[in-house]
């Protein structure tokens, strides 16, 4: 079949591969692997060789939940470590007159997710909460430097990040990539966004398939032009209502978005309207490519952010420890709904179980529907 083909070409030919296929055949395809949440395991898994896209509106919580599922997914299978390029996060600090430039801020959000208590001496004087023991910072410190591997070169073009993932993958060994945020990320304009665009995710997917990891991308929106939807009075005069939920088309060159990532998630805070510090988060899973494979879209409303512990709740409780938490569950209305906690027993691996309770929020909170325009 190939004796005509010339020989520079036929290496390319991806033929019948009998091996591969009969061991998938009886021993299953390779699916996206567990978030570790029970209450999402119908809506999001980490799969590996895939793109995701994480949105929101500003201070909605985008990097905080992105790195505090991948902080959920490295407390249970340890084995998943990170890289994680985020110039926001970097900080600065003085020892012995010298400005020293640091990770240390992401990597004590990083702590205080997983020990789930704040490392901050400030913390103390303003909330009267404790911080964390030294032993306690000690035994953070040295997970968070097992786990997670920040890099910061001075030049943020988007092949020189592709190249530091790829040195810390063959050196290190990694399962996934963060890049927070995209905006930040360096390329030469050679013809309009979104044809740039798509050749920088068609890199970045050669890139996960190559090195059979997770790349997580956190993008802004372009503008928050009309970030609220109006509602009509009883008066009959409008009124701005809760904000609208954030697409891949909120985002600058959203077709390339849409059609180069593998799977695209949007952060809600739907009652921030009402109250800015309202911890009620809704997570979109607004496009996913091979659902059979990853996960369904739609939206889960049963989450919510304890700013004291750093970590987010879904039906109550906190997946890395199976902490209850009681919170404050609404509708769309503002109506506070009944949440039980997801009932919780360790197995004989040692691993926990979920058993559904008679009313659990796991229940109602996750919408199995296709969003094209989510609409409040």
């Amino acid at each position: 079949m190939t004796e005509n083909v010339p020989s520079e070409f036929s290496s390319n030919l991806l033929g019948m591969d009998h091996d591969t296929l009969m061991k998938e055949f009886k021993e299953g395809k390779a699916v996206g692997e567990t978030a570790r949440i029970e209450p999402l395991k119908h809506q999001f898994t980490w799969k590996r060789g895939f793109v995701n896209c994480w949105t929101g509106l500003p201070n909605f919580g985008k990097s905080t939940l992105v790195t505090f599922l991948m902080a959920n997914k490295s407390a249970w299978d340890t084995e998943w470590k990170w890289a994680i390029w985020s110039p926001e996060m970097i900080s600065s600090t003085k020892i012995n007159g010298t400005v020293q430039v640091s990770a240390g801020d992401i990597q004590d959000e990083l702590i205080h997710m997983y020990i789930g208590k704040h490392p901050y001496k400030h913390f103390e004087a303003m909330y009267g909460i404790p911080q964390m023991t030294e032993e306690e910072y000690q035994k953070g410190r040295e997970w968070v430097e097992d786990h997670f591997y920040i890099f910061h070169p001075k030049d943020k073009n988007y092949k020189t990040l592709i190249d530091n993932f790829m040195w810390i993958f063959e050196t290190i060994g990694v399962s996934g990539w963060l890049i927070d945020p995209f905006k930040n990320v360096r390329y030469e304009s050679f013809g309009t966004t979104d044809i740039v665009l798509s050749q920088i995710f068609d890199e970045f997917k050669d890139c996960a398939v190559m090195t059979d990891s997770s790349v997580n991308i956190v993008a802004h929106p372009k503008s928050n032009n009309e970030p609220k939807k109006k509602v009509k009075l009883p008066s009959g005069e409008t009124a701005d209502g809760a904000f609208k939920v954030v697409t891949q088309y909120n985002l600058l060159g959203g077709s390339a978005w849409d059609s180069g990532m593998d799977g695209i998630f949007s952060i809600h805070r739907p009652f921030a309207h009402i109250d800015s510090n309202d911890p009620t988060a809704w997570l979109y899973h607004l496009k996913q490519r091979k659902k059979h494979l990853v996960g369904n879209t739609g939206v889960f409303k049963g989450m919510e952010f304890d700013q004291m512990t750093n970590r987010y709740y879904f039906d109550a409780r906190c997946p890395i420890d199976g902490e209850f938490k009681q919170a404050i569950v609404r509708d769309e209305f503002g109506v506070p709904l009944e949440v039980q906690p997801t009932p919780q027993i360790m197995g004989s691996d040692g691993e926990p179980e979920f058993v559904d309770g008679e009313n659990s929020q796991s229940a109602i909170s996750f919408t199995e529907e296709k969003i094209d325009e989510p609409a409040f």
